[in-house]
C-alpha cells in the first residue's frame, strides 16, 4: 500500500507523484503486478497505469487493472454530482466538491490526469476488473466509465452490487457483499497473474 500525501497539506500532483513512484519501485523489485485502487486510490490507479503505458513503458509490467468505486471524475459537472439521488453514501455533492478543490487547489479539474474519465482512449490500458454498487454515489460516473472502456475494446470484467455504501469492499469480516466481492476480485487477481 503506497503511502502517498494528502489534501489539504499536500495538493496536486502530489498523491499522483507519490503512486506513480510507488508503482515503479513495485515493477522494479517484485516485476509483473495487478494495481488495484478503491474511490480516490481508484482515481490514482488509473491515472498512474496509464501514465505509465503513455511513457512507453512495457505493459506487460501490468497484468491488470482493478478498479472498486473510482471517483473518475472530479469535475463541478459530473454525473454523479448531477444525479446524487443516493441514500447510500458516506459523503454527497457538497463533500465530493469540497474535497475535490482541496486536492486541486485551483489546478483544472477536466485535466484527465484527474479526471481520468476524460481521457479520449482507453484502448492500451491492460485488462481493468471494474466493481460497483449500483445505487451509490459514484455509480453514475463509474457506469460511463465501464462504456468507454468497453468501447475502447478493454478486456473488462465488471461486478456490480444492487445495494451497498462506498468503501464496503473494506470490511468484509463484517458485510456479506464484501466477502462476495473479496472471493471474485481474488479470483480474477489469481487469474491474472496465473
Amino acid at each position: 500500500l503506497p503511502q502517498y500525501r494528502l489534501a489539504p497539506t499536500h495538493v496536486f500532483p502530489t498523491a499522483h507523484d507519490d503512486v506513480e513512484r510507488a508503482l515503479g519501485a513495485c515493477v522494479e523489485s517484485h516485476g509483473q503486478v495487478v494495481v488495484l485502487g478503491d474511490s480516490a486510490g481508484g482515481n490514482l490507479a488509473l491515472s498512474a497505469c496509464h501514465r505509465w503505458l503513455g511513457l512507453g513503458r512495457d505493459p506487460k509490467d501490468i497484468a491488470g487493472l482493478a478498479l472498486l468505486s473510482p471517483w473518475c471524475d472530479l469535475r463541478e459537472e459530473a454525473a454523479s454530482i448531477h444525479a446524487n439521488r443516493v441514500a447510500h453514501s458516506p459523503f454527497n455533492h457538497e463533500d465530493s466538491l469540497e474535497y475535490s478543490r482541496m486536492y486541486l487547489s485551483g489546478h483544472d479539474a477536466s485535466d484527465t490526469r484527474v479526471s481520468p474519465l476524460l481521457l479520449p482512449h482507453f484502448d492500451a490500458l491492460p485488462p481493468v476488473y471494474l466493481e460497483w454498487a449500483l445505487d451509490e454515489f459514484l455509480a453514475p460516473d463509474i457506469a460511463l466509465l465501464s462504456h468507454a472502456l468497453s468501447s475502447s475494446g478493454v478486456a473488462l470484467v465488471q461486478r456490480n452490487e444492487p445495494q451497498a455504501v462506498h468503501g464496503w469492499q473494506l470490511l468484509p469480516d463484517f458485510l456479506p457483499e464484501a466477502k462476495r466481492s473479496t472471493a471474485a476480485l481474488g479470483d480474477w487477481i489469481r487469474g491474472r497473474l496465473g
